[in-house]
């Protein structure tokens, strides 16, 4: 399945994270990206998270460019991966 672009979400990030298999996502899709609200999102637990995962994923975090329409249908992080 290399090749394939994968937006992930906090929940699954923070699943993997938290059993330490966050590297899954890099061997399963190799390239993948996090919305800057799923960053945000993922701030919040910095608490719980290892450095190392922020580590990993500041380099993957991407801006929406257009509105937010969705956001009234789902939360801010959901919302800005399905944009991406």
């Amino acid at each position: 399945m290399k090749n394939k672009i994968v937006i992930a979400d906090t929940g699954p990030i923070m699943s993997l994270s938290v059993i330490n298999r966050l590297s899954l996502l890099i061997s399963l899709f190799g390239e993948f990206y996090i919305a800057t609200s799923v960053w945000k999102e993922l701030l919040k637990y910095k608490f719980i998270l290892k450095q190392e995962v922020f580590e990993l994923l500041e380099d993957r975090v991407v801006g929406i460019k257009t509105a937010n329409y969705l956001s009234s249908m789902m939360d801010e992080g959901e919302s800005e991966s399905v944009i991406l």
